[in-house]
């Protein structure tokens, strides 16, 4: 379709475009702001806090309570390391792939306007 014809069928001037007080608006109430929608990302520290609840992390901190409290340093020390790994591991993996998801999208919607 040539330009002309695809700028006869918007209503607008190739030379001026739209003008902000009446073409813009209008369109902005049928056609909505040109924006995607974003979804709320969750903080890691939260993401964080929510994995220390899980069973087999609670049970390793408990471990390394106990080992603190029986003046076993290193035990204390290696396990709330080993916890904390774990955690970190979990997250990036959950993170890598909620990043990956949202580029396939992104690509399957640019496809949709080739």
């Amino acid at each position: 379709m040539p330009v002309e014809d695809v700028l006869r069928s918007l209503g607008v001037d190739s030379r001026h475009g739209l003008s902000i007080s009446i073409d813009v608006l209008e369109r902005r109430k049928q056609y909505g702001t040109n924006e995607f929608a974003t979804e709320e990302i969750e903080p890691i520290w939260k993401k964080f806090i929510d994995k220390l609840k899980e069973p087999m992390i609670a049970l390793l901190l408990a471990s390394a309570t106990v080992s603190l409290l029986t003046a076993q340093y290193d035990d204390a020390i290696s396990i709330t390391l080993v916890s904390n790994s774990l955690i970190d591991i979990d997250i990036l993996v959950t993170h890598s792939h909620s990043s990956v998801h949202t580029i396939k999208r992104f690509f399957l919607r640019c496809q949709l306007f080739v």
